[in-house]
């Protein structure tokens, strides 16, 4: 293990069986000792999906002869016909909600992309584009540029579009090491949570979050919260995958930002989660008898924090108040807004990066031709 790496041992396996694991320095936001020998990590957050969608507005204007509607109708040709059948192995029909032609381009070392083209909703934007950038090289952007210029028959560039394109959903994730999703307490007012299994006997471990209807206590099923919660180690393992560090429980707090602000702006997203207390329910010493404060524990995270301890006795929840355990004090939270001095280090990753120098750059200095021709 070097010097550039912090050394995690495994705290739910007693006695430990399972070597150290080594986490990079550099990807560590906070290390939490939650007990005298459970260590929990938290990594600093990185963009696990982005979603952006353009339709060459301050772009075809620099074409002489181009008009946008014949443009896009031409281009939507093209991608039919690829969806159909295309020489490219690397680029394959898929579907893409909200559009006629959805196109799927692999980018090599798991980096996938998908093209969504011609809107079904008249006032949507002609392309949108979606991919992880965590997963981006150098060499994956540069096959994501070639492979529209397949798709569009190579009058605009991809980068000279991005200028013009939109954020229409970035998705953080925020990870916790040696944490399981049953000991992490997730807190918000007016805001219910939805505990989901994949499988009877568990299988990936989810929490979904829905807001609360307008004067009504009931959660709107079509109105999700802006966080999910899930076990990435058992989601990698789902499908096949190795977990990325071996058998420490891998908890995801993934904050969706649904936003439609220009790209060049991504790094002004403020925090998505102010209101929201992500507390560890692990400590040292429980303020009631250990055997009751599993019992709570274990209320809480089904009921709620305020339901659980209405439901204790009367010393218990003297005991507890003394103690000060609501979710915005005893139990500390772990995820607040300190978490976003790192995001600049998110959006300064080396896609991110490259992506963003494109989006502020001159459209005129990026395109090949000024003219256009049949």
């Amino acid at each position: 293990m070097s010097a550039n790496q912090i050394k995690i041992a495994d705290a739910y396996t007693f006695p430990s069986n399972s070597p150290a694991i080594g986490v990079e320095k550099e990807r560590v936001a906070k290390v939490i000792q939650a007990t005298n020998t459970h260590k929990i990590v938290l990594l600093k957050p990185v963009i696990d999906k982005l979603r952006l969608t353009f339709s060459g507005k301050g772009v075809i204007g620099h074409i002489d002869g181009l008009q946008a509607e014949a443009y896009w109708s031409d281009v939507h040709s093209l991608a039919y016909g690829l969806a159909k059948e295309c020489d490219d192995p690397n680029i394959t029909s898929c579907q893409v909600d909200g559009y006629f032609t959805g196109l799927r381009v692999d980018l090599g070392g798991g980096a996938v992309a998908t093209f969504g083209i011609k809107p079904k909703r008249q006032k949507g934007a002609a392309v949108r584009l979606e991919f992880n950038p965590s997963k981006l090289t150098e060499t994956s952007i540069q096959r994501l540029q070639d492979a529209w210029e397949n798709i569009e028959g190579g009058n605009i560039p991809l980068a000279a579009h991005l200028t013009s394109a939109n954020v229409t959903r970035c998705d953080v994730a925020i990870d916790l090491l040696n944490l399981k999703l049953a000991d992490l307490f997730v807190y918000c007012p007016d805001v219910w949570k939805v505990w989901m299994c994949s499988t009877m006997e568990g299988g990936v471990q989810t929490l979904n979050f829905y807001k609360v209807k307008k004067n009504s206590p009931f959660a709107d099923p079509k109105k999700r919260a802006c966080v999910m919660v899930y076990d990435k180690k058992a989601e990698r393992e789902s499908f096949g995958a190795e977990p990325e560090f071996g058998q420490l429980a891998h908890t995801r707090i993934e904050l969706q930002i649904d936003k439609n602000s220009p790209l060049k702006n991504l790094p002004k997203t403020k925090f998505p989660a102010n209101e929201w207390v992500f507390s560890r329910i692990i400590v040292n010493a429980p303020p009631i008898c250990p055997t009751r404060w599993l019992h709570f524990l274990d209320s809480a995270r089904f009921r709620g924090f305020v339901a659980a301890e209405n439901m204790l006795d009367a010393s218990d929840k003297a005991a507890l108040d003394e103690a000060g355990a609501e979710p915005t004090s005893h139990f500390k939270n772990l995820v607040d807004k300190s978490i976003w001095t790192h995001w600049p280090g998110a959006v300064g990753s080396p896609a991110v990066a490259s992506l963003l120098k494109l989006a502020s750059s001159e459209p005129t200095a990026l395109l090949k031709t000024k003219i256009f021709v049949l």
